[in-house]
């Protein structure tokens, strides 16, 4: 090839240089995550789609006009498949950690123990593990029930529950269990088993409940008209390959959880948890294909979806149309199939001014604000409201908190004590999020009720215990009235003389210096020590039954 003659189609090395001299712009850099569209990937979107029609004809339409296809609701909102006599906030909560849910938690913990102590047979004898025994679905639910305990009464180290001093007396947990009691069981709570899990699945150590959740939220509740698709943020600082960066979020860093949520209550409905790419393979269309996840199972139902910018293009809303959603939400100019009049209208707009173009039953708007805002809608016409903003976007904004609302309600007594496992991290979030819904199903069947959130959480905390402490107890009268009982065991001593265990009453007084050294009881001699190691059930009270 000559000098100064160039191939045609081939780029000039001049180009490379020029392009990788220039300084990335922060505000443009696909390297940062945000709710915003990324300039090259929407450039990559336009080179996929190069052979899609373009030209399609948007036209004008009066005031009056809205799409044709909108339908009434016909499905009533709230709790549903409830079992009888749902109650107690216990009760609720048990719709989604149900006996299914806690056997599973159970029986993984106590299988990890024992594979650690099979890795580690050295640690068995240590101080901490030697007292470890397999816990119960009663042990899982009083250790569930301090979490949420530690959430109400916050304190700066997770040891300080336990401590009786006037600074920190809190005595709820001592009376529970004990502090390595407790430490033991969230030392070796697990969810899943690690030698048989899919470990391509960068969730599968809590996979299991994830989807165990999913179908008891899906099965209890029946969303309203309005529903709302957004983001949630987990808060997380460790080192996990899935973290992401959101930018315009209160909590930027952590996991990206994708909600769908009803938009009047709040309530989770379903959710995608984003782990990254795939086999480092390119995820295209990445939006669109989360939209229709979570819609899955809804279609036909008139939902009306709403969702911001990041969602939003015309090929989801046709494709929603056809499934039987109407969708509104924020759309960016940078969008393929707008038309130029909404993206780039030739004449600057003036404030509370609204251009208006349809493609079918999808309309598009551009109104001037404080800024240029466009609009896509496949259920509202261009009708204005009575402070000149088109309906559209004022639903938008109304209806757009649903995801937020559940948010911050989740957020309320979050316990603050961090965990290195970024999946404790994940599954106190998801424990979070069911208190949330079963508070939200609560408050939906008892529509009179004035109970708050905070008291749900306080009962739901002495139900939970409750259920360990009254085995705890049913365990030492056992152990009492079997230790009573054993021939050959009990010894006779003299000491002081005090009244007899089984047969001095107020009305009449029966004292006596022989007590049984093993049941540290005075008694009479003859016939209450007979009483005493034979009948296994003794009244404190009333004592003339304890010699019939």
């Amino acid at each position: 090839m000559l000098d100064g003659e160039q191939n045609e189609g081939v780029v000039p090395q001049e180009a490379y240089l020029e392009r990788d001299s220039e300084e990335i712009d922060p505000n443009n850099s696909f390297l940062l995550d945000r709710e915003g569209d990324h300039p090259l990937q929407e450039e990559r979107e336009e080179e996929e789609n190069k052979n899609e029609e373009e030209n399609e004809e948007w036209e004008e339409f009066d005031l009056e006009w809205r799409p044709n296809w909108v339908n009434e609701y016909q499905l009533r909102p709230g709790p549903t498949q409830l079992p009888p006599e749902t109650e107690t906030p216990l009760q609720y909560f048990a719709l989604f950690f149900n006996d299914e849910l806690l056997e599973v938690i159970t029986n993984q913990t106590n299988l990890y123990a024992d594979q650690f102590f099979l890795k580690y047979p050295e640690k068995r004898n240590s101080q901490f593990y030697r007292d470890w025994r397999p816990c119960t679905k009663a042990q899982v639910q009083g250790y569930l029930g301090l979490i949420i305990h530690m959430g109400i009464v916050k304190l700066p180290r997770l040891e300080y529950h336990w401590r009786k001093d006037s600074l920190y007396n809190c005595s709820l947990c001592s009376n529970i269990m004990t502090r390595l009691e407790f430490l033991r069981i969230h030392s070796f709570l697990h969810l899943a088993n690690n030698e048989r899990a899919n470990h391509d699945d960068m969730l599968y150590k809590i996979r299991p409940i994830i989807n165990m959740l999913s179908g008891s939220f899906q099965r209890h509740y029946i969303l309203n008209k309005e529903v709302t698709i957004d983001e949630k943020m987990i808060k997380y600082s460790g080192r996990i390959s899935f973290l992401q960066y959101v930018r315009n979020k209160p909590v930027k860093l952590g996991f990206k959880v994708f909600v769908l949520s009803d938009a009047i209550s709040g309530y989770v409905y379903n959710w995608r948890f984003y782990t990254g790419k795939e086999n480092n393979a390119r995820v295209s269309n990445l939006a669109h294909n989360i939209v229709l996840s979570l819609v899955q199972g809804l279609e036909n139902r008139n939902h009306h979806l709403y969702f911001d910018s990041y969602y939003s293009s015309i090929p989801i809303v046709k494709e929603l149309g056809i499934k039987g959603f109407g969708c509104t939400g924020m759309i960016n100019q940078r969008k393929r199939l707008i038309p130029e009049a909404i993206k780039n209208p030739t004449q600057e707009l003036q404030d509370g001014e609204t251009i208006s173009r349809r493609l079918g039953n999808t309309v598009l708007l551009l109104h001037k604000d404080r800024k240029e805002i466009r609009v896509i809608t496949s259920i509202h016409g261009r009708q204005l409201a009575n402070n000149g903003r088109p309906v559209a976007l004022e639903n938008y904004n109304f209806y757009m908190r649903g995801v937020d609302k559940g948010n911050q309600q989740a957020s309320y007594y979050h316990p603050n004590h961090k965990s290195m496992k970024w999946w404790k991290t994940i599954f106190i979030a998801i424990l979070q999020v069911c208190i949330n819904n079963a508070y939200l199903l609560f408050k939906a069947g008892n529509p009179f009720s004035t109970q708050m959130l905070l008291k749900f959480r306080e009962e739901l905390v002495l139900q939970l215990v409750d259920v360990l402490g009254r085995e705890r107890h049913q365990q030492r009268l056992s152990s009492l009235s079997s230790a009573r009982i054993i021939p050959g065991l009990h010894q006779i001593g003299i000491r002081q003389q005090k009244n007899c265990f089984i047969c001095s009453t107020r009305e009449e007084r029966v004292t006596s210096k022989h007590y049984c050294i093993e049941c540290n009881r005075n008694i009479c001699i003859v016939s209450c020590y007979y009483v005493l190691h034979t009948k296994v059930n003794l009244h404190t009270r009333n004592k003339d039954i304890n010699l019939e």
